[in-house]
């Protein structure tokens, strides 16, 4: 109910039946609630597929997936899902544990290095006791090499064979756990 003297004051004054914009405005939220509420049983009881092929279910997914995205996984991804340093780009159709809607699942459920038993891992071992700075630099070369189609360096080439073949493959596709190609 208004304050008195305050009616009129930011849509507080009561019109026809005791109305106001703050009555109309809960009686929306209610309804807004028993909706989302429907939804979310629905999600509950429906595989992603089922999801998927559901236009109205899926369309609710999508925009709570949008905020979720951006309250838990916009800080390392980017807002628009670009990726930063250290982070992948989230945008292109190349993904580390696969893009399909139950990869992404799977690896948003079980994270990466994290302690569940179906966790995902992908970490590279640091390199700077075994070779020289001048040795990484011209490891890194021979991978950028890779995807620029430049000149190899011979000696790159060479370390890579000796130490990254056996994780990234001889011709550097490597499985999904260790392609060199996720990370250019």
């Amino acid at each position: 109910r208004p304050i008195h003297g305050l009616e009129g004051f930011r849509g507080g004054s009561l019109g026809n039946s005791d109305w106001t914009q703050y009555s109309q405005l809960k009686e929306q939220q209610a309804e807004i609630m028993v909706r989302k509420k429907a939804y979310l049983e629905q999600i509950r009881e429906n595989s992603l597929k089922q999801i998927e092929n559901n236009p109205e279910l899926y369309a609710f997914a999508v925009a709570g997936g949008k905020t979720a995205f951006k309250d838990n996984c916009a800080t390392c991804h980017g807002t628009g899902g670009a990726g930063g340093a250290g982070y992948p780009n989230l945008n292109d159709d190349d993904w580390l544990w696969g893009g399909s809607v139950d990869a992404i699942y799977e690896t948003i459920k079980y994270g990466i290095r994290g302690s569940h038993d179906d966790t995902r891992f992908a970490q590279m071992p640091a390199f700077a006791q075994m070779l020289s700075k001048e040795q990484i630099q011209s490891v890194a070369a021979y991978v950028h090499s890779l995807s620029e189609f430049g000149e190899s360096p011979q000696e790159g080439a060479a370390l890579y064979q000796e130490h990254c073949a056996s994780c990234h493959g001889v011709d550097a596709k490597g499985g999904r756990e260790f392609s060199i190609s996720k990370i250019w």
